[in-house]
């Protein structure tokens, strides 16, 4: 799990966001994390943890992971991996990277279009830092979470709808209207929470944040609704 802050005004410097250790204690709490760890930078901050899920994940040494180029914040598991250690043209094989690892090499060659390459269940958060802007993904069926609140000083983003109350000096206020609906049984957007400022990327979309506060969400996946009934009344047939 993420949590993080891209800030874009000089009003507050990223260690006035929130504490680390209040944000660590969000994480995992019912739970021992295998690795914990944060990011400081002039742009921004990020904290995160993780869980070890694979055998490949005992590479992890440090979250998130830092580079030169860039920062990256990775929750879930990819699938495919040996296709796109190919793709990437990595030596060795798959088990050898940890999935941070294998995300920062894709944003390294394909930037936003690595979001055509992945295939998993995951949130990610990539901070370049070159051009001072971040990246964040959530998979198709959406099956980890990803907010975020786009505050005029920074735009904070996370994979916990509770990191928001837990910031320094700043409280978003709970939206009613999203709560008796949730009471009541309705559908959920895909977009509200339970907090007036705080949005919910959706599942099969991208965000790409400049360091001035702009915002531009894009899908990169959709679910096709003409399948053929053919391959499925076969498939009855079959059973009985």
């Amino acid at each position: 799990m993420f949590a993080g802050v891209l800030c874009t005004s000089n009003r507050r410097t990223p260690k006035q966001w929130f504490d680390v250790s209040r944000i660590q204690a969000t994480f995992y709490h019912r739970g021992h994390a295998d690795v914990r760890g944060h990011w400081h930078g002039a742009s921004g901050a990020c904290v995160a943890a993780e869980v070890f899920n694979a055998p490949w994940s005992l590479h992890t040494s440090a979250v998130p992971l830092v580079s030169d180029a860039s920062i990256v914040a990775f929750w879930g598991r990819l699938h495919e991996r040996e296709t796109l250690c190919r793709k990437l043209g990595l030596p060795g094989g798959a088990s050898d990277y940890p999935d941070a690892r294998l995300i920062q090499v894709a944003w390294a060659r394909w930037r936003s279009d690595m979001a055509q390459h992945l295939k998993g269940s995951f949130a990610i958060a990539v901070l370049c830092i070159k051009s001072g802007s971040l990246f964040l993904m959530r998979d198709p069926v959406g099956t980890k979470p990803l907010y975020f609140w786009k505050h005029a000083d920074g735009f904070l983003y996370g994979c916990s709808a509770r990191f928001f109350t837990q910031l320094s000096d700043l409280h978003p206020s709970t939206d009613p209207n999203w709560i008796a609906s949730h009471f009541a049984r309705l559908s959920p957007s895909r977009e509200k929470t339970a907090y007036q400022e705080v949005e919910k990327l959706p599942g099969g979309c991208t965000a790409e944040i400049t360091k001035n506060g702009s915002v531009q969400i894009k899908p990169f996946h959709s679910w096709d609704d003409n399948a053929p009934l053919d391959p499925l009344a076969a498939g009855v047939s079959a059973y009985r």
